[in-house]
């Protein structure tokens, strides 16, 4: 059975939480299993409520925070969430004008997009704070749970070794909360702010800052100083690995599929798959050069441009950018139409005109447009399971053998430290007296 286009998409989406969340599920599989098969019942239950509960938080946190925000400010304010906040910056207030002009279709049960977008210019100063304070707030609080989850793991991990203890010698020794041998004094240094932007608008680079957060406390917060270093390569593999592998994967992959074997697989497999460009491969060069005509060298915003792509739906490059995402569409009079309260990255449309230019130039040279597009359809599928494929052996097969062979070689066993930290203390306490 087929894959479906829009999973595809998504997993192969650099701004999709999807394949973060898969591969992170992996690790999360993989950590835990080893936990118990290495270091026993107490580190198994040590590392699943650490992997599962900062999985739950990492990836549903800060969308269940903005949500709580948008039915609690954003309400009260009597602002729609789902107005870009971009329409505002930069322009001298042309895009959003335009936006408010060519306005069709409903953002809600209850409201348009126009009477949307009129809340937002009448009141943009507030607007810009309620996203500004929609972000730092759920941010915030997202790390917060991030901090708080690792404190209570490390209670449970010492409760349960003690009990587990005094099971075995029936002692009634009271311990404080502190574990002893705690590696403290690891500092970091935040995000700098020329990312902030890409950090707001894009929620992969949203976890960017959790994954951030995360990171730091569990290496400040780390009990022992082995497990500081087992936390620095499990980590550091794992941001590489969701953030870096990913996208070089990709990139070579495309140029192999490109240069090597002639057939470009840039665009979405929504694009690939769509009858638009099967019936207007032959075309698509007057297509592109309509669009560029209307796009001049500009990479912003230019009402001649978006005039263009609303006065021409069926242009092959409009077309297209609706089915990646790029433009995002709404509802009206039984159509589909451009749904102007979300914004329109005009670098993203003139990198999908520029592959469908090579994509059509290469395709009509093949002397088979529908055995190349079927190729090209098949060989991006293969890219994007490919490319998820090595991540996850990556974070299910690696990153744990790092882990434990680090600590083979540091301790001599492959046994949970940690507790064998708090029973040698357990140990002198009881010798003391």
């Amino acid at each position: 059975m087929a894959i479906p286009a829009t999973i595809i998409s998504q997993l192969g989406s650099s701004s999709s939480l999807i394949p973060i969340a898969l591969k992170d599920g992996v690790d999360t599989t993989s950590l835990i299993y080893h936990s118990y098969k290495k270091g026993g019942k107490e580190e198994g239950i040590d590392r699943a409520v650490d992997e599962i509960g900062m999985q739950v938080i990492w990836i549903a946190g800060i969308p269940i925070f903005k949500k709580i925000s948008d039915w609690t400010a954003y309400k009260i304010a009597k602002i729609s969430p789902k107005v870009d906040t971009r329409l505002l910056y930069g322009d001298n207030g042309d895009y959003i004008n335009w936006a408010l002009e060519n306005a069709k279709g409903s953002v809600s049960k209850k409201t348009t997009v126009k009477e949307a977008l009129e809340a937002v210019v009448q009141n943009p100063k507030l607007t810009k704070n309620l996203f500004a304070g929609k972000i730092a707030v759920s941010t915030a609080l997202t790390l917060a749970a991030c901090v708080g989850l690792t404190q209570a793991k490390q209670r449970l991990t010492k409760k349960n070794v003690e009990d587990s203890v005094k099971k075995q010698t029936a002692a009634k020794t009271f311990l404080r909360p502190d574990v002893p041998g705690a590696f403290k004094g690891v500092t970091f240094t935040g995000l700098g702010a020329n990312i902030a932007k890409d950090i707001a608008f894009n929620p992969v680079h949203n976890t960017w800052v959790i994954d951030g957060g995360i990171t730091t406390q569990r290496l400040a917060q780390s009990r022992n100083k082995t497990e500081l270093a087992e936390h620095a390569i499990k980590e550091g593999v794992f941001l590489f690995t969701i953030y870096g592998l990913g996208e070089v994967l990709k990139k070579a992959m495309n140029n192999f599929s490109n240069k090597i074997l002639g057939i470009p697989i840039n665009m979405e497999i929504q694009v690939l798959q769509s009858d638009t460009l099967k019936n207007g491969i032959e075309t698509a060069a007057d297509d592109v050069l309509q669009y560029r005509n209307a796009a001049g060298v500009s990479e912003k915003f230019e009402k001649g441009l978006f005039d263009f792509l609303v006065k021409n739906p069926d242009n092959l490059v409009v077309d297209a950018a609706k089915n990646s995402g790029i433009i995002s569409t709404v509802e009206h009079n039984g159509k589909k139409v451009i749904n102007t309260s979300k914004y329109i990255d005009v670098t993203e449309l003139n990198t999908l005109a520029h592959h469908i230019k090579n994509f059509a130039a290469k395709a009509n040279a093949s002397g088979d447009t529908d055995k190349f597009i079927k190729k090209a359809k098949a060989l991006k599928v293969g890219s994007v399971l490919t490319n998820i494929a090595i991540a996850c052996t990556m974070l299910g097969f690696v990153v744990p053998k790092l882990v434990y062979k680090f600590r083979q070689d540091k301790t001599g066993t492959c046994d949970f430290h940690v507790a064998k930290d708090i029973k040698d203390h357990m140990k002198n306490k009881k010798a003391q007296g």
